[in-house]
């Protein structure tokens, strides 16, 4: 064992909201716009100087979003990937944390979690017996999901390792998904035993599923080990411990999906700059619904109001402005964050500009930016230093997309 534990109970269950998503698509388009930047205030009569904000890559490849960034990184052409296929669980995989999983101890058997473990991709959780078991017994994981539309279950994968050390018992590895609103359970067996046992490494399994979704209803997954007795004059279990490496619940929806993080924003100056994105043109599909937001990584920082575009309109063109502290190797100053859905697989190019600033008080004056799509005019005026170019195309091209959610404080 050796491993954290995972605070349990009922009462202690985190509501996971799974997102409101999705996605859109052009043949990638690419529009060519020039970043620009000015004079930094305060340095305009000694010498020019270079852009301060710098655009990046996400940091990993499960939003599905392919990143061209142009000369000096102040442009950037995305390409994300929308799917009606996606998986709903948050931190499916422990990586570097057991959050948003909570554990239903039994008698003997409770949850533990490991930061590695020898054939495991980073975390496991570990469902172990504390002591000898004796008596019928259980132990899970789980948490509460949503989907953001009818959807249908269509996959349950899963990488274990199993050690067993008993007699007189089943041993059963199993998944739940229990519906709160109907109260209706559903079960699903990924493994058992009758005897000793050790898998030695991990396995996957994967369980096909045909089980409809209501996103009015609100869902449990659990994952867990179940010890039944078969032999009433003798069952012990010396041993039990079961690792779970990863867990993936796939869903089928009725709307194309891309809930993410495309792009990320670096602020390289010693003093905060203050931004926001600003939507000047595109070709937007009319069943599209988007939000597309500019987040500071403090969360300090209150939310600012985002781009938002309903059945095809523009209902705010602009986000608020945001301040962006200076980042580090570290950690970034600031993110993009898109959630999209439509029905229809079609392409939509949204081509925006980011506009920063050098200091967060309003000043009277206009800056025109001329785009492919005409001149564009931000005002009021805050001294802006520069903008640059980002086109987000959005393409239903059926890879699965991972569940936007950010990591809670499990237990």
């Amino acid at each position: 064992m050796g491993g954290k534990a995972l605070g349990g109970g009922s009462g202690s269950k985190r509501f996971f909201l799974a997102l409101i998503l999705v996605a859109l698509s052009l043949p990638a388009l690419k529009v060519a716009v020039a970043g620009g930047y000015a004079y930094e205030p305060g340095l305009a009569a000694i010498a020019p100087t270079g852009p301060t904000l710098t655009l990046l890559p996400p940091s990993n490849g499960a939003n599905s979003a392919v990143v061209d960034l142009g000369p000096n990184t102040t442009s950037a052409n995305i390409t994300v990937t929308a799917s009606d296929t996606m998986q709903v669980l948050a931190n499916p995989d422990f990586y570097t944390t057991p959050d948003d999983w909570y554990c239903i101890p039994g008698i003997n058997l409770t949850c533990y979690y490991l930061s590695s473990d020898a054939g495991a991709n980073g975390g496991v959780v570990e469902i172990v017996s504390n002591g000898a078991v004796t008596t019928n017994d259980a132990a899970f994981l789980l948490q509460e999901f949503q989907v953001p539309t009818i959807s249908n279950i269509t996959e349950i994968d899963v990488k274990y390792n199993i050690s067993y050390l008993g007699l007189g018992f089943r041993l059963e590895v199993v998944a739940i998904i229990y519906d709160a609103t109907t109260n209706n359970t559903y079960l699903y067996e990924i493994f058992n035993t009758s005897s000793i046992y050790t898998s030695f490494s991990y396995n996957w399994k994967n369980i096909s599923v045909n089980l409809p979704l209501n996103a009015t209803h609100t869902y449990i997954f659990a994952i867990g080990v179940l010890l039944n007795q078969t032999n009433s004059l003798l069952h012990i279990a010396l041993l039990t411990d079961v690792r779970i490496d990863t867990v993936y619940l796939y869903v089928n929806t009725e709307t194309y999906a891309f809930a993410g993080i495309p792009l990320i924003i670096n602020n390289t100056a010693s003093t905060p700059r203050y931004a926001q994105l600003v939507l000047v043109g595109g070709n937007i599909s009319p069943d599209l619904n988007c939000t597309l937001s500019l987040v500071s990584s403090n969360p300090n920082v209150p939310q600012a109001s985002p781009i938002v575009i309903q059945n095809g309109e523009v209902v705010s063109n602009a986000t608020g402005i945001v301040e962006l502290d200076t980042g580090s190797t570290l950690y970034a100053s600031g993110y993009v964050e898109l959630q999209a859905s439509k029905v229809n697989a079609t392409n939509s190019t949204l081509i925006l500009l980011l506009v920063y600033y050098g200091g967060p008080n309003v000043t009277d004056g206009e800056l025109d930016v001329v785009s492919s799509n005409g001149t564009v005019r931000l005002s009021p005026y805050r001294g802006v230093i520069g903008f640059y170019p980002i086109v987000v195309t959005i393409d239903p091209g059926g890879v699965r997309v991972e569940a936007l959610g950010g990591r809670g404080v499990g237990g």
